[in-house]
């Protein structure tokens, strides 16, 4: 969630891995801080142990790289798109069955900062495409905030994977007057909808212009 001052990013604790094919649950911290003043976080297939895929070490390597948010971003997309291509590839020509999960979304990624005093995030869904030789490449969608969420001074709720349960709150209305209690309320109600693939514990982070802060380490705690 983003306020005109705030940024609270909640997370659950469920991470399913494919293994050569094969789905392994693990509990995972999916906040990673960056800087003094960043983070990240990614949904769906964020890691691939046996293929050396892992989105949150891509990201702290693009962290280091540039200066601002979108460059940093756009290192990032660098350095995935090849990576996760031959991920999906790989899965495509052996596990065809697991590649079509994938079809209408592979990764989903956010990244969140404050600039010149000003929250500011950059969501990224990643897709497949698949050529007519059967070679797979990846293809994205970016949401910039500010820029393209409704208003700088309204509050906006940004979703990555499970979120039906999210997306229905969201539609009746949220308090925006505590952020990273409404971040956590909402990802426990996905929890509730979707206990097999969203599990607790949940892990809040909240950054402003003054800092940065953990009302709640879940899985993050080092």
């Amino acid at each position: 969630m983003r306020t005109e001052s705030v940024i609270a990013l909640s997370a659950d604790s469920l991470q399913i891995n494919y293994d050569h094919g094969v789905k392994v649950p693990v509990q995972v911290c999916k906040i990673t801080l960056l800087g003094d003043r960043g983070a990240f976080a990614s949904a769906r297939l964020a890691e691939v142990p046996g293929a050396n895929f892992d989105a949150a070490q891509l990201a702290e390597e693009a962290w280091g790289k540039e200066k601002t948010l979108r460059a940093r971003d756009q290192a990032f997309t660098q350095l995935v798109r090849p990576k996760l291509s031959d991920v999906l590839q790989a899965m495509k020509d052996t596990a065809p069955m697991e590649f079509a999960q994938f079809k209408l979304g592979v990764l989903e990624t956010i990244f969140v900062t404050v600039e010149n005093r000003i929250p500011k995030l950059i969501r990224t869904n990643y897709y497949p495409s698949v050529d007519d030789h059967g070679k797979v490449s990846v293809t994205t969608k970016k949401i910039y905030c500010p820029g393209d969420c409704p208003r700088r001074d309204l509050p906006y709720v940004i979703f990555l994977g499970e979120h039906s349960a999210i997306l229905e709150k969201a539609e009746s209305g949220l308090s925006v007057a505590f952020p990273a209690i409404t971040a956590h309320a909402l990802v426990q109600l996905e929890i509730e909808r979707a206990g097999e693939t969203v599990g607790p514990p949940i892990s809040t982070l909240q950054i402003t212009a003054s800092g940065r802060g953990w009302p709640e380490y879940g899985k993050c705690k080092n």
